[in-house]
């Protein structure tokens, strides 16, 4: 519904939240949540956001909780959807948070592990020569993937505007006072250096049973 209504403001490009399937579950260890992880090819999620993407006309940026269906190792995924319905190609999360802060604790490593560059074999619609970092060539725009944690890390930008993205979406779930000072300040430094337009997105308010406050 929120896809279809941004359609209808122009919108020719959308990107979910981190994860936006479920509730952060990260902010402790709990094997119960293991279970959410899904295919990205014919899972349910990518398989519904397909058929609205079609529906559309739109591109959707969706990142959701990959089991990778020949390893079974488990990543934090974004798939890129092209208007027509057909996936891109993906990108996963390659920095992976383990720690706490004032607030609560990022617990992911628990949950999933890092990149390893092999997401996308042989797509003709990848853009650059590093596949940790790829760029998807849309009907909406050159567009590259930096999740949460990988927008700390000054190459990640730098790599994704060598291989010609023009936006860069950051979906992201964070909290606390150091996160929050950091927000707009690394986007803001990101996207003047590298001369892109960046987007990003943080969870907004608070989630039951943790009662995480995230300041959006």
């Amino acid at each position: 519904g929120l896809v279809a209504r941004a359609r209808a403001e122009g919108a020719k490009i959308v990107c979910l939240g981190e994860l936006f399937g479920a509730p952060y579950f990260a902010l402790g260890r709990d094997p119960m949540w293991l279970g959410l992880a899904e295919d990205a090819g014919n899972g349910p999620t990518v398989t519904a956001l397909r058929a609205t993407a079609s529906r559309l006309g739109i591109v959707i940026i969706a990142p959701l909780f990959e089991r990778d269906a020949r390893s079974g190792k488990r990543y934090n995924t974004a798939m890129v959807i092209e208007a027509d319905g057909r996936v891109l190609g993906k990108y996963r999360k390659t920095h992976i948070p383990r720690g706490a802060n004032e607030q609560g604790e990022f617990a992911e490593t628990f949950y999933y592990g890092p990149s390893d560059g092999r997401q996308n074999p042989g797509s003709p619609r990848i853009l650059g020569a590093n596949p940790l970092f790829p760029v998807f060539k849309t009907s909406a725009g050159k567009v590259g993937v930096a999740i949460c944690y990988d927008r700390h890390f000054e190459g990640v930008v730098r790599a994704l505007a060598r291989a010609g993205a023009e936006v860069v979406f950051s979906p992201a779930v964070t909290f606390g006072a150091k996160s929050r000072r950091l927000w707009e300040l690394e986007f803001l430094t990101d996207a003047c250096r590298h001369r892109v337009f960046i987007g990003g997105s943080n969870r907004l308010g608070v989630e039951r049973p943790w009662n995480q406050e995230y300041f959006g």
